[in-house]
């Protein structure tokens, strides 16, 4: 009788504890607490998206660890709200931590010491933001900072926030207005700055260039993009070294409305790319491209032998079709449409052209480059900067009124030196 006394104490006690962890967003915890300035583990907000389409809004999220610090085993956004996120992220949860005594989204995915991880969070509607708290734990102990996280749903009144937005892109005519078919700069991490210089947001641009930060007061601001960043995998580092930036911050004031077109343009620096893809390294800066591109004279022999049905070829004629089509659907409409039927006879006629023609000489390289290019060869290494490369080439090549000789030509003494870089 006394046991089973004593056994039902406990079952009550259980069930009364995880009913207060599980109502509360702390509780607590089982690991030692220190203090977020000692750890060397840290998440930075970098902003949030609304999509129309799925009336969804993801919040994105830096996390870098220090090498001098432990493993990150876990981190956790606080979240005192009724609805449940979704991600599309594995090793996650939605729930109490036990370990460090919140209860909010978990990314239990962990985290090697000096690493740098984004993460992203999604909630169903239009979801504002507002100061929220994170916890960050391994080891033997864990940390509590502060970060900005989803707050309620609902669109955000018009009267109390507002957005600031723009476009990075690389204005090939120089007229300081983006026109239509010039190179959009994705991935490129843009921060918001307050009136007291602090950054207090980044983000990074999505595949139209676009980067857009929402829910701001009225105040004053700076967006500005930097040459070098914790992110590894962005293209800020690739921007400062081939690009130059008319401007890298522009200063902002919110009052009572949105303040769109705050843009970034960027030129390419061509001599800087010429000099990085020489393997004699002439700026003495150390540092080569890896190429892998095959010469004019490599892709006028693959359709040589493609409408001949003659000789020894190292691309599969159906693969050379696919690699064609797949160019006309690059950029732009121009400059490359084949004759239907005659596709082979019609690029082998543009790579094998006799002419002193400025743009004719620029679309014989341009097509070797870009066959390289969705063969996955050229500028093994820095494919999304060829990528611009070429987008760049196609605009000059169809807007060739605009642009000098000298110009002209220089696009294709790039595409050149990128077709024998392999060699």
């Amino acid at each position: 009788m006394k046991l089973r006394i004593q056994n039902n104490v406990l079952l009550f006690l259980y069930l009364f504890i995880f009913v207060f962890c599980s109502s509360s967003a702390y509780a607590s915890p089982l690991a030692n607490e220190k203090n977020i300035s000692e750890v060397g583990w840290e998440a930075t907000y970098l902003g949030s998206i609304y999509d129309e389409v799925t009336d969804t809004t993801t919040f994105s999220y830096l996390v870098v660890t220090a090498e001098w610090e432990k493993d990150l085993s876990h981190w956790t956004l606080v979240m005192e709200g009724e609805e449940v996120p979704t991600s599309t992220e594995t090793n996650t949860s939605y729930g109490p931590d036990p370990t460090t005594g919140v209860v909010g989204f978990k990314w239990d995915e962990g985290q090697d010491a000096g690493t740098t991880m984004t993460y992203s969070i999604t909630l169903t509607g239009d979801v504002g933001e507002g100061l929220a708290n994170y916890a960050v734990k391994g080891g033997t102990y864990y940390a509590l900072g502060e970060i900005v996280g989803p707050v309620g749903t609902g669109v955000p009144p018009v009267s109390e926030t507002y957005s600031i937005s723009g476009i990075v892109y690389v204005d090939v005519d120089m007229d300081s207005i983006y026109s239509v078919g010039e190179p959009l700069l994705s991935n490129v991490t843009v921060s918001l700055l307050n009136d007291e210089g602090e950054v207090v947001a980044g983000i990074l641009t999505n595949v139209n260039g676009l980067y857009e930060f929402t829910g701001l007061e009225n105040g004053q601001y700076t967006v500005l993009i930097e040459g070098v960043t914790p992110l590894v995998d962005d293209f800020n580092e690739r921007l400062s070294s081939y690009f130059v930036i008319k401007h890298h911050s522009i200063s902002i004031t919110v009052d009572d409305s949105n303040v769109n077109d705050q843009d970034f343009m960027a030129t390419i620096s061509v001599n800087d790319i010429l000099e990085d893809i020489n393997t004699v390294d002439p700026d003495g800066d150390g540092f080569s491209f890896s190429g892998t591109g095959k010469t004019i004279g490599f892709w006028k022999h693959q359709h040589k032998v493609a409408i001949s049905g003659k000789g020894r070829s190292h691309v599969a004629t159906t693969t050379l079709m696919d690699y064609l089509e797949t160019i006309e659907g690059l950029w732009l409409s121009e400059p490359f449409q084949f004759l239907e039927g005659n596709e082979f006879q019609h690029a082998f006629d543009i790579m094998a052209a006799k002419t002193k023609d400025a743009n004719e000489l620029l679309l014989k390289q341009l097509l070797a480059t870009e066959l390289n290019h969705v063969s996955g060869r050229g500028l093994s290494d820095a494919m999304n900067l060829q990528a611009i490369i070429l987008n760049w080439a196609e605009y000059i090549s169809a807007n060739e009124g605009y642009f000098s000789r000298d110009a002209i030509l220089q696009a294709k003494d790039l595409c050149d030196m990128i077709n024998n870089s392999g060699e």
